[in-house]
């Protein structure tokens, strides 16, 4: 994903989030405001940003919102599952996810 935009990247990431979240509510999850209520659960929320960092961790910012702490970064993070890791996000899903949103 490093040939696109940060832009592009993050609509990208929050597709695939939205994607994720109206999966498993159609699958039956319970569901708190609108996320499954397992990514809430132990071992703890993630959250993922745009540049593939995903953690337990997040710096709260009134000014930027929920940020990234891996070293440089400070990207906007979006909660995810809790079986996400770190790396790129899976690319395909994430396009097709996007493209769904956008009708």
């Amino acid at each position: 994903m490093g040939d696109l935009s940060l832009e592009r990247r993050r609509e990208l990431l929050a597709a695939f989030v939205r994607s994720r979240k109206a999966a498993e509510e159609a699958g039956g999850a319970e569901m708190f405001l609108g996320t499954p209520d397992r990514w809430y659960r132990d071992p703890g929320p993630r959250w993922r940003c745009p540049d593939g960092h995903v953690s337990t961790f997040v710096l709260k910012c009134e000014e930027r919102g929920d940020c990234c702490l891996a070293a440089g970064c400070g990207e906007p993070v979006w909660l995810t599952f809790p079986e996400d890791r770190d790396g790129p996000l899976p690319l395909a899903a994430a396009i097709a996810a996007s493209e769904v949103t956008r009708g």
